[in-house]
This record gives structure tokens, sequence and C-alpha cells, in this order.
């Protein structure tokens, strides 16, 4: 599985998280695999600046620590009651978190 983000983290890492979990990854390892891009020191934000024209400061969008994967899980547990609820939602259910797995992890 390959996938791209020019920072690797957000929707990126989220995307991960997932996947992972979907190998039986436990979220420690998760949480740990989001903190590697915390050295990366490009953002993906482009320019800098929104559509509206107004700058942004793009130093609250770098670094990937351990914290926000921490919230991101506890917040998905929260909203949906598991990680497999929340994919259930989004159309992603045991049969397709199994091939995934598959894929992955074989």
């Amino acid at each position: 599985l390959v996938f791209y983000c020019k920072a690797g983290k957000d929707r990126t890492g989220l995307v991960a998280a997932l996947s992972l979990h979907c190998c039986g990854v436990s979220d420690a390892d998760i949480i740990s695999d989001y903190h590697r891009s915390n050295g990366v020191t490009q953002s993906a934000l482009g320019g800098g600046r929104i559509e509206r024209g107004a700058a942004i400061d793009k130093s609250r969008f770098r670094g990937a620590p351990e914290e926000v994967m921490v919230h991101v899980l506890k917040y998905i547990r929260r909203r949906f009651g598991s990680m497999d609820d929340y994919l259930d939602s989004i159309d992603f259910d045991e049969a397709k978190r199994r091939q995934l797995a598959a894929a992955l992890c074989d």
C-alpha cells in the first residue's frame, strides 16, 4: 500500500493509523509510527495562504507530536465507540478490513 503526503501526517496519518489498526497493531505502535513524521520540516500547505488570502501560521502544522494521535484515537472511540465502529460507519466493514489486513500483513 502506497500513499503520499508532503508531510506524512494529518489525513495521511489517519489513513496510516486506520490501516495499522486493521492489521492488529497496538495503539502504542500506531502512535509511535505517527510520531516518526515529527522531524519533517516541510509543510503540505503550499505557499502558506488560504483561499481568502489571509496568511496562516504554518508552524502550527509542523511536527507530529504523539499527543495528537493519542487524542485522535480517543476521539474516535468516544464518538463512535471503537475504531471498528468508526470504520463500519464509513462503509469499511469487517470483510474489507480483513481483506486489507491480508494484503498488508500476510
